[in-house]
């Protein structure tokens, strides 16, 4: 690991753990921490990402963000998460805009398989409000968040060169 991957990615994770952390609705810090996702990827790799995805979620928890009747979601968010910063990568090297708006839909049903895998197959049981906030939001917030990243990288990446 280089120190370079070590520093984007720390100052990457400390930007989605304040936004975690001043509380926002999740219509503003959900598309700031898939922007950080994607982001991640872009300037540091994969596994930037990826850590960082991981990462997110258990602090959510750990906060109480994420509520205790959610903890059976925490491992689907990860995957989820996992989700779009792969999809991303790998689209990502043939079109930037294809790469945005399919890792958004990608994450989104990773949730809503994961979601209906979890109510069925296992009998988890969740609140009505809960299971609203991981459908179409999630969508929304994936699709805001990469449209932001794609942005932020067009203009970082002029300034760097």
């Amino acid at each position: 690991m280089s120190l370079q991957f070590l520093t984007r990615t720390a100052v990457l994770l400390a930007i989605a753990l304040a936004v975690q952390w001043l509380r926002l609705p999740t219509y503003f810090t959900g598309p700031v921490v898939n922007a950080v996702l994607i982001l991640a990827t872009l300037f540091s790799g994969i596994w930037s990402g990826i850590i960082i995805g991981c990462i997110t979620p258990v602090v959510a928890l750990l906060m109480g963000i994420i509520p205790p009747a959610a903890i059976p979601l925490v491992p689907l968010i990860i995957a989820a998460n996992i989700t779009l910063v792969l999809v991303f990568f790998f689209l990502d090297k043939a079109n930037r805009y294809v790469a945005w708006i399919g890792s958004a839909f990608a994450k989104y049903g990773m949730f809503y398989v994961g979601l209906r895998l979890l109510l069925h197959l296992f009998g988890v049981k969740l609140p009505a409000p809960l299971l609203l906030a991981f459908q179409i939001p999630q969508l929304y917030t994936a699709l805001v968040g990469g449209l932001t990243a794609v942005i932020i990288a067009r203009y970082l990446k002029q300034r760097m060169d």
